[in-house]
């Protein structure tokens, strides 16, 4: 098992990156990893409960 960062800079201006990285996080825990996720600059917006709860991405990454 390897130990892994996600270091979060995008946050609730660009919801599309913001969400990949938590996508990547997600996917190396379920492959057992252990994963810690930092959050800067703008990412440090998703802990507000209201901006989580309404972030979406798209399909697409610009």
């Amino acid at each position: 098992m390897s130990r892994l960062l996600v270091h979060v800079t995008c946050g609730p201006e660009n919801p599309t990156k913001a969400t990949l990285a938590f996508f990547v996080a997600a996917a190396a825990v379920e492959a057992g990893h252990e994963v810690h996720v930092f959050l800067a600059g703008d990412a440090v917006q998703l802990l507000r409960e209201p901006v989580r709860n309404a972030l979406t991405g798209s399909a697409q990454v610009r």
